[in-house]
């Protein structure tokens, strides 16, 4: 249930024939908010985009990423250069680690880094007000699913 990169990391792979001319790969963050833009990129479609996210064919520096476990409330998290926070609310247990020089997260840093978790901190917490909010309105909401539904969908 954790917020580790085992986790959370997703490949994602775009097949745009005629519109990416060589295979690349984009090392920066980024989210599935960010799939929306990017194809809109790709297309070279202009106009309004309302969405949160941003394209990942361009670079954007100090990007931060959020994530949280929508099974299993109270776990969230902050992708923020090579700094990764995760926030557990019930326990209210902060951990911050730095991938590139702990990238299986077993050093927690968080306090050699005071500003840093406090500004992470503040960030996450706007980001699960924001979710909060989606949840109230059913606007998302997951879906848990009993034993006979389960059962149904392996069957169809």
């Amino acid at each position: 249930f954790g917020l580790f990169e085992e986790n959370i990391h997703v490949p994602c792979l775009i097949h745009a024939p005629g519109r990416i001319q060589t295979p690349k790969m984009i090392d920066q963050l980024g989210s599935q908010i960010d799939l929306f833009p990017t194809v809109m990129d790709l297309l070279n479609l202009k106009g309004l985009n309302h969405t949160v996210g941003s394209s990942l064919l361009r670079k954007k520096r100090g990007k931060k990423i959020f994530f949280h476990n929508p099974y299993v409330h109270g776990y969230f998290g902050c992708r923020y250069d090579n700094y990764k926070l995760i926030y557990t609310r019930g326990t209210k247990e902060i951990a911050l680690y730095d991938l590139a020089s702990d990238p299986h997260e077993k050093n927690n840093i968080a306090g050699q880094y005071p500003e840093l978790v406090k500004e992470l901190l503040g960030d996450v917490h706007c980001y699960e007000t924001f979710f909060k909010r989606l949840y109230r309105q059913r606007i998302y909401r997951p879906i848990l699913l009993d034993e006979y539904e389960t059962q149904h969908f392996k069957q169809a």
